[in-house]
């Protein structure tokens, strides 16, 4: 569904950035928030995480993390 977010790195949480794009902040769970340094134009590939509960992007420095995680996840039980 969603493959990367491309924009200006904005804010910092303790587990999240914001990645603006196209005028709109989009909160992104991030394994090391200090790799995506504020000001900075970057791509963050993402994984958009939905249950019945909750929604959310979960964000990766490099394609080989994203995969990576989407292979851990794929499997049952684990998640």
């Amino acid at each position: 569904m969603y493959y990367y977010l491309h924009g200006l790195i904005t804010f910092h949480t303790k587990d999240s950035i914001v990645v603006e794009c196209g005028g709109v902040g989009y909160d992104v769970l991030v394994p090391h928030v200090d790799e995506f340094p504020i000001g900075e134009n970057l791509f963050v590939f993402v994984s958009y995480v939905h249950n019945e509960n909750d929604e959310y992007f979960v964000g990766f420095k490099t394609l080989e993390e994203k995969k990576l995680y989407t292979a851990l996840t794929s499997v049952k039980g684990i998640g």
